[in-house]
């Protein structure tokens, strides 16, 4: 799955469309590692 096309480092996070939070984990050229961590709930105002 290709989320970004913009560099990342590991500690960098993320959240998906369907509000799951992840963390990279590793990076090793152009491929990136993320770890679930959990799922958020967006509130609007």
């Amino acid at each position: 799955m290709i989320i970004s096309s913009a560099p990342v480092m590991e500690g960098d996070e993320l959240i998906t469309e369907d509000n799951k939070r992840y963390v990279v984990v590793k990076v090793t050229g152009n491929t990136a590692y993320a770890r679930y961590m959990e799922t958020v709930t967006i509130e609007s105002k």
